[in-house]
């Protein structure tokens, strides 16, 4: 189907849309489509972001991909990739590249290697649905067990107290004056 799944826009003022049925953008009042025939690793769109290179990150329910110049790069778990389900994605204010995956935790991509953390290193849960950076530096950790945050040091789980609902993150959003908006259900 062509649900949307994620929207995105790149620092051309290009919007990318993930949906169900392949990925989109949309510029100048024109769409142009792709799929896995031009190379993605799924038409299932879960998730968008963008790096300082210019390289748009899509994650998909089967592999994460980067597209630069018109071309395709397929990652999964070969390359080292935790799990090839994802459903989240950020680029950090360091330029790394977090990947939420459903059901293997975060991995950090930077320097072309992945580094997974997952409920071993203290992640609450492996089903990884949000990502966020505070204005910090911190990154928040949406998943179906709660809210983490991870200083690049330890994790700090938010669960079944005052100060954070209990439940699943389904997306996280630091506004401006570095107040996080957390959706939960």
């Amino acid at each position: 189907g062509n649900y949307i799944l994620a929207i995105y826009e790149d620092s051309d003022r290009a919007v990318w849309i993930g949906t169900g049925g392949g990925l989109n953008r949309y510029k100048d009042g024109k769409f142009v489509s792709y799929s896995q025939t031009d190379g993605l690793s799924s038409n299932t769109i879960e998730s968008l972001t963008g790096d300082r290179a210019g390289n748009l990150w899509i994650g998909t329910n089967n592999g994460l991909n980067r597209f630069n110049k018109g071309k395709f790069q397929v990652f999964t778990t070969r390359d080292g990739l935790s799990n090839q389900s994802i459903k989240s994605l950020l680029v950090d204010s360091k330029d790394n590249l977090w990947i939420g995956t459903f059901g293997s935790g975060v991995d950090r991509y930077r320097d072309g290697k992945f580094e997974n953390f997952d409920t071993g290193k203290g992640l609450s849960d492996n089903f990884v649905l949000a990502l966020e950076e505070d204005t910090y530096g911190n990154v928040w950790i949406g998943t179906n067990q709660g809210l983490n945050c991870y200083d690049h040091r330890f994790f700090r789980h938010f669960s079944g107290r005052e100060e954070m609902p209990r439940g699943r993150v389904l997306d996280i959003y630091c506004d401006p004056q570095g107040v996080l908006w957390i959706a939960t259900q």
